[in-house]
């Protein structure tokens, strides 16, 4: 049998021996486990002894004999105590449920990866509204800035305007009160 790579559920280590009985050895701890009451038949996860349920997948690594009811590995077809077959309808039922999990997961992952693009996308309008808004008030103060220069421009043309006229007119009455004399 060829093995998967696996990890040791008692240490983490990444490799196990396979023996003849069905039982792998850690190589680095030497954790014993038998392959078919650890080894779950749906994502090939190694689980720790007396283990009922996957820790990775959740799936139920063992079935109930509906005849003796005794505790088989989830992945034989025969009883290991009376030998009755196990029943295909429910291996065929967990299939199912297992393909609807993953297509949920799937579906679960393609919400998270539509919602991180269309976030960004978001974000990146956000991002040029904020750079047009910005362009705005930028022409607005120039705007602004252009029509105070003007106003004052035409504020200090009035005022010497202003001022020459009063000249003008000191001048001429200056003029006029030094010819009437």
């Amino acid at each position: 049998m060829q093995l998967p790579e696996m990890e040791c559920p008692n240490c983490g280590a990444p490799v196990t021996e396979l023996h003849d009985d069905n039982r792998i050895r850690c190589r680095f701890c030497g954790t014993v486990l038998d392959l078919y009451r650890s080894l779950c038949p749906f994502c090939e996860f190694i689980n720790p002894a007396e283990t009922n349920y996957c820790a990775r997948c959740g799936e139920s690594i063992v079935r109930i004999c509906p005849a003796c009811q005794h505790e088989n590995w989830a992945g034989m077809e025969h009883c290991t105590h009376c030998g009755r077959i196990l029943d295909i309808l429910e291996i065929m039922t967990r299939s199912r449920t297992r393909d609807t999990r993953a297509r949920i997961a799937e579906q679960q992952r393609d919400a998270a990866r539509i919602k991180f693009e269309e976030t960004a996308q978001a974000e990146a309008r956000m991002e040029q509204f904020r750079q047009m808004e910005r362009e705005r008030l930028q022409e607005m103060a120039a705007t602004t800035a252009a029509k105070r220069r003007r106003e004052r421009q035409v504020i200090a043309a009035v005022l010497i305007m202003l001022a020459l006229g009063i000249l003008v007119i000191l001048t001429v009455s200056i003029l006029m009160t030094s010819a009437g004399q």
